[in-house]
């Protein structure tokens, strides 16, 4: 310990009496050690376990400080520690900064405590993680201890004015406070056996590299290549002109309060969510933290929750990379840590971060009119049994479209703008389980449409067309049913067509072709159908009602899909394809046979 606070002197100015208070602690700590025994230390160290021999040498010093404290300050079974007998045999004047250095350490305390605030002077606010209570800390050394939000198990130095941490810290996360349970007064609110306590806890930090030495460093900086946490007197090392995330950054620092960022700042931090993203800006994050800069801290901080939320808001819409990719980057994240490439510190960061990044449903809203909804959805599946799961002609799937248009243009107009932009969108996702585009590929973009929805295409890891309309509830819910009433239609006319002549007369090197041909031409001619009817519907809203639900739905949708922060690349729809006429033309027919004013009938 005295070592530490030979090699960590920082300009800091120190609190009055503060410093002398300090150097007394590590004269007492001195004498102390010298008290224990080689036996002594051998079996404290089997207990502890040693690094592994590529240990960085601040790695090695803190697990040495680590065995220091459980030498000082337990004892075998009927035996005394380190301290007590140091405190019996001295007997320093009653005023002096020696007897209030041997008070303090005689009423030390293991603690598991966060570091709330750093104060100018370099000294902190914590709060006690079991208790709740709140006290002023110190290190032993002139350096800050760690940034606020830090939580760590440490031995403490318990004086009249403040809490002095003496020695080496543990860095606690979930899995660490887990192992602290065991060790809890009954209600969790002390802990009952403060031996066992450090014992566990030194020994997880150790094999897990969690341990930090005030004034020396983290484990694992040495060799990850991280940037250097300047003291409290650092400067932030970046400025809006190091790049546009630092722009952001600090413009949304200096807003005042109330005030919210702009569009298109948070769609471009939307855009970055890769793991080397995210761990750049969580860097950003402990750096303003450590330069005691809260506002730009609190604005990275702000930067990478909305990267999370963005991924959560991808997640729960069923986009095929974000779905995995919160898992993946916890796994990237131990895998990073296990390999030392980055310290500890930012699995709690990410922790932390991404707790405050869950949205409350899609876009944090609540979708009014649940019930109506539920019985749209109700009507929709009713039409899904009569025809896709039955099989249907080609008048039928047509007749069954426009029953669909016309319930989701019912169900629109019963709502108010206002409770239709409270609803949540959604996502859903086709998979269609090849890599090569087909005919029905040519309906998705008018299938959208009709359904007032917006569409994407996504390619899955086995490099798989993946297709997600994107909307409100009750348009995605018409999109999917009109999709799967083309795929059957499709393939109910492909079989006829398979069965017939056309098919038959053409040699069987050609017959793929002809199907495909066939298809495409009835496709085509859905698809001339769909945009016709489209068109009426639109014209018979407005008349009839005054309202056009088009650019109101348009304007939620895009609100909302800003909000994912996905980067599209739009291709020309037009796609050259060679076709044999005579197949491609019976496909016409039998797309040009649909009837649009044929019923379907559906219970209510």
């Amino acid at each position: 310990m005295a070592a530490a606070v030979r090699r960590s002197r920082q300009r800091i100015d120190p609190q009055p009496g503060i410093d002398a208070l300090r150097a007394a602690l590590v004269a007492l700590l001195e004498r102390a050690a010298a008290m224990v025994s080689l036996q002594r230390l051998e079996e404290a160290g089997r207990k502890l376990g040693s690094p592994d021999d590529r240990a960085p040498p601040a790695e090695v010093l803190a697990t040495a400080e680590l065995l220091v404290d459980l030498t000082l300050f337990t004892a075998a079974p009927f035996r005394t520690t380190a301290i007590e007998r140091l405190a019996r045999q001295t007997k320093p004047p009653s005023e002096s900064v020696e007897a209030r250095a041997l008070a303090a350490l005689t009423r030390h305390r293991f603690a598991l405590f966060e570091i709330t605030a750093q104060r100018a002077d370099g000294g902190h606010e914590a709060r006690d993680l079991l208790s709740g209570a709140a006290f002023p800390l110190v290190a032993i050394t002139l350096a800050p201890i760690a940034p606020p939000g830090t939580r760590l198990a440490g031995r403490l130095a318990v004086a009249p004015e403040t809490q002095i941490s003496i020695g080496a810290l543990v860095l606690l996360d979930d899995q660490a406070l887990a192992l602290t349970q065991r060790w809890l007064a009954r209600g969790g609110r002390s802990v009952a056996n403060p031996v066992r306590c450090a014992e566990t806890l030194y020994h997880w930090a150790v094999a897990e590299h969690r341990v930090i030495l005030p004034g020396i460093g983290e484990i694992g900086d040495e060799d990850s290549g991280d940037v250097s946490i300047p003291g409290a007197a650092g400067q932030f090392p970046f400025g809006p002109e190091d790049g546009r995330i630092h722009a952001v950054a600090a413009a949304w620092a200096a807003l005042p309060a109330g005030c919210q960022p702009t569009p298109d700042e948070e769609h471009f931090i939307r855009s970055l969510t890769s793991f080397d993203e995210l761990i750049e800006v969580i860097q950003y994050v402990r750096t303003a933290r450590a330069c005691a800069a809260p506002p730009l801290a609190a604005a990275y901080e702000q930067v990478a929750v909305l990267q999370l939320e963005t991924l959560h808001r991808r997640a729960a819409i069923g986009h095929a990379w974000a779905a995995s990719a919160l898992s993946q980057f916890e796994q990237e994240i131990e895998r990073a840590v296990a390999a030392r490439e980055i310290p500890p510190v930012y699995r709690d960061l990410f922790g932390e971060l991404n707790r405050r990044a869950r949205p409350v449903g899609s876009g944090g809203k609540t979708t009014t009119g649940d019930a109506d909804l539920d019985k749209l959805r109700g009507r929709i599946q009713a039409l899904r049994a009569k025809t896709v799961a039955q099989g249907c002609t080609e008048e039928e799937a047509l007749a069954a479209a426009a029953k669909v248009a016309e319930l989701l243009d019912r169900y629109g107009l019963s709502l108010s703008e206002l409770e239709m932009r409270q609803q949540a969108c959604e996502g859903l996702g086709i998979a269609t389980g090849r890599r090569r585009r087909a005919p029905i590929d040519d309906s998705i973009a008018t299938i959208a449409d009709f359904c007032d929805c917006r569409y994407w295409i996504e390619k899955s890891a086995a490099d798989e067309l993946r297709y997600v309309f994107f909307g409100l509830p009750a348009d995605v819910a018409g999109a999917h049913y009109l999709y799967d009433l083309i795929a059957s239609t499709i393939g109910g006319e492909t079989a006829a067509f398979k069965a017939g002549a056309l098919y038959a007369n053409h040699h069987s090197s050609e017959r793929a072709s002809a199907t495909r041909s066939f298809q495409t031409g009835m496709v085509h001619s859905i698809v001339v159908k769909l945009r016709g009817l489209k068109t009426q519907r639109s014209q018979a809203t407005v008349s009839s009602t005054g309202r056009d639900l088009v650019p109101v739905k348009a304007d939620i949708v895009a609100e909302e899909l800003a909000k994912l922060g996905i980067r599209f690349t739009e291709k020309s729809a037009r796609h050259s394809r060679s076709v044999l006429s005579e197949a491609y033309q019976a496909g016409r027919v039998a797309g040009e046979a649909f009837e649009v004013n044929r019923r379907v009938s559906v219970a209510r």
